[in-house]
């Protein structure tokens, strides 16, 4: 039988070639497919982390409108027990008066009576 397979080195060759030579391929996957396969698993990471930052949008907003009812409820709760029974009543303001328009026609008088002083000479220019 050794002889046999001695003899028959080169067919056994020639028929175990192609099988070699195409056994490395049979696992693996053509080009095209394995972009398709790194563009869909980077998709799906961009969407993951989409869906990441809109939910710790929606959780800051939720956040800040509950601190805000918070607050307006605490203040409320304040105002309402705020003791005001010894406060007097803030009192209501009276109405304007009227104006009255007063027209006085009597002629202004001066109020000291004018004084002439005897030692003041008035003093003459000359106008050529």
């Amino acid at each position: 039988m050794k002889s046999r397979i001695r003899n028959n080195w080169p067919q056994l060759i020639f028929l175990m070639l192609p099988l070699v030579l195409t056994l490395p391929n049979c696992g693996q996957k053509s080009q095209r497919e394995q972009v398709d396969e790194l563009i869909e698993t980077q998709v799906e990471l961009k969407i993951a982390n989409y869906k990441e930052i809109r939910k710790q949008k929606c959780l800051e907003e939720m956040y800040r409108q509950a601190g805000e009812i918070a607050d307006s409820i605490l203040l409320e709760q304040a105002r309402l027990a705020r003791d005001t029974a010894n406060r007097p009543v803030i009192p209501i303001k009276p109405e304007k008066p009227q104006v009255i328009d007063v027209s006085d026609t009597t002629p202004v008088k001066p109020f000291l009576p004018e004084l002439k002083d005897s030692t003041v000479v008035p003093i003459k220019v000359d106008t050529i």
